[in-house]
């Protein structure tokens, strides 16, 4: 028969197997004797049960599932979770090492040391594995706060971008539908953020009900150490249905952090989509404007030139009408010697002064209505100059309407 002293075998456990923390929440127990003794102050060391470390590994690969997709507001759930599972590991471990320490004294201590090491080979193993997973966790936690940083600098280029764009968006009527699509982006963040705020709350609920299913099993414990060798199985029994319905939790717990991470890459995908579609907007209009303003710059060159030539035919007709004064001048200079002529003349040459002065006076009229007819024309290039810059006007107005109704234009064919 085995004794107390010989059933208290020393065996290393990894570090992760028992975490500082779960220490520090352990419950007393009854020794046996009589005592209450704090778990931690056990000679043995805490043996780590095969079923356990499947729990402890299925808790921590859905954990280690969900995506870091919002590093200023996620990220910290899920360490949450961490530390919050490394307790219940801990205190799961606890209550493990201390049922199979204080087993039947019929229990075989050979075949005991064997079942120990067996467990300690694989709880190494698992231990392994679990560091693995637990440095795919982190560096899923480093690339997330890469990504979200990538995508604040990203937004911070849309903005800066944005702002470039408002002046000249103003007169495009699409930009009504730039600001709905940031609204529905908007909308979908909140829903995501009220989402994960959801699934932590439905993670904090099944915490506490594991919590609660955990102290409700330490009370039947401590019922049945005080009953006999058939309670004890009863016990096991228990305690089989207790892990049974642990695995239970951790599958639904799964499977409601599947569902989530399935509804965060939806969303992910949904606001990559409208990203895009607002970015390819935005090039469209670029282009929209950058021909609009070629076209400007086009119509002004040909109005500068209309300017210059109305201009130069303004400059022509002028030196015509000071051509024809000048001409006017000599005509008059010419009358007035004939004039002077003809008052010194002699009665005989009256009718030959009569002639000449009326054909002097035929050849003034003829030069006054053209000088007329220039000042005329000069009028008519001034209305014709007056009406097509007020046309120029009107057609501009009606482009800048039709934008501002239509969106842009192609005036090429106007010009």
């Amino acid at each position: 028969m085995s004794t107390p002293d010989s059933r208290r075998v020393k065996i290393v456990v990894s570090p992760l197997s028992v975490p500082p923390s779960a220490a520090r929440r352990v419950s007393k127990v009854d020794d046996g004797e009589g005592r209450k003794t704090s778990l931690v102050s056990l000679p043995e060391k805490r043996v780590l049960q095969p079923s356990s470390v499947e729990n402890i590994a299925e808790s921590l690969s859905s954990v280690s599932k969900k995506p870091c997709v919002r590093g200023g507001s996620d990220a910290p759930l899920e360490g949450e979770n961490v530390a919050e599972l490394r307790a219940e590991i801990g205190r799961l471990q606890e209550r493990i090492a201390w049922m199979a320490s204080t087993a039947g004294p019929e229990a075989d201590s050979g075949l005991r040391l064997a079942d120990m090491q067996e467990e300690l080979r694989q709880e190494r193993e698992n231990g392994g594995k679990l560091k693995v997973k637990m440095e795919r966790l982190e560096r899923r936690v480093a690339d997330s706060d890469r990504l979200q940083g990538a995508l604040e600098a990203a937004k911070g280029e849309a903005e800066a971008s944005r702002d470039q764009v408002t002046a000249l968006e103003l007169r495009i009527a699409s930009y009504e539908d730039h600001d709905r699509t940031l609204a529905a982006l908007t909308k979908m963040n909140q829903e995501l953020d009220q989402r994960a705020t959801e699934a932590a709350k439905e993670t904090e609920a099944v915490r506490e009900a594991y919590e609660e299913k955990l102290a409700s099993l330490e009370e039947e414990l401590r019922d049945l150490r005080v009953s006999s060798e058939k309670s004890d199985k009863g016990l096991r029994n228990e305690l089989e249905g207790a892990a049974a319905e642990s695995k239970q939790l951790a599958a639904r717990l799964e499977e409601k952090q599947r569902a989530h991470a399935e509804a965060l890459e939806r969303m992910e995908v949904t606001m990559a989509e409208a990203r895009e579609a607002s970015e390819e907007t935005v090039r469209g209009l670029t282009t929209d404007l950058n021909h609009l303003k070629a076209q400007c710059e086009d119509m002004e060159a040909r109005l500068m030139e209309k300017e210059e030539e109305h201009e130069r035919s303004v400059a022509d007709l002028q030196r015509l009408l000071r051509e024809s004064e000048a001409r006017l001048e000599e005509a008059r200079v010419s009358l007035a010697r004939a004039e002077g002529k003809a008052a010194e003349a002699l009665a005989e040459k009256e009718s030959a002064m009569l002639l000449e002065v009326e054909a002097v006076k035929a050849a003034l009229l003829k030069k006054t209505a053209c000088l007329e007819r220039s000042e005329a024309d000069v009028a008519a290039l001034q209305a014709q100059l007056e009406a097509v810059k007020e046309d120029g006007e009107m057609k501009e107005e009606g482009r800048k309407r039709r934008r501002t109704d239509t969106g842009p234009v192609d005036c090429s064919a106007e010009s």
